[in-house]
């Protein structure tokens, strides 16, 4: 049976690098062997039709005008809404 020395410090500790770097080595290599490359989400891969040639935004002079009307009650609570001659008196704001 041996006797340990207590208060004897004497002895290092030494640390073998050359395992550790083989172990770093293999586990890189591993995840690289196995690493998988997917589609991104969302990347669907649809062929849409081609768009048809536009002509532009539209003369303002073509659209018509419309005029929208807002009442307000006396707190400042939206009343009701009217577009043209249609009135929506029953807006829940």
């Amino acid at each position: 049976m041996k006797v340990r020395n207590v208060g004897r410090h004497d002895e290092k500790v030494e640390l073998m690098m050359t395992p550790m770097i083989d172990i770093v080595f293999q586990l890189l290599i591993f995840f690289i062997m196995t690493f998988k490359i997917i589609a991104p989400e969302g990347d669907f891969n649809i062929k849409m039709p081609l768009a048809a040639p536009s002509e532009g935004l539209p003369d303002d002079n073509q659209l018509p005008p419309m005029k929208i009307r807002l009442r307000a009650t006396a707190s400042g609570r939206l009343a009701s809404i009217q577009l043209g001659q249609r009135t929506r008196p029953d807006f829940k704001s």
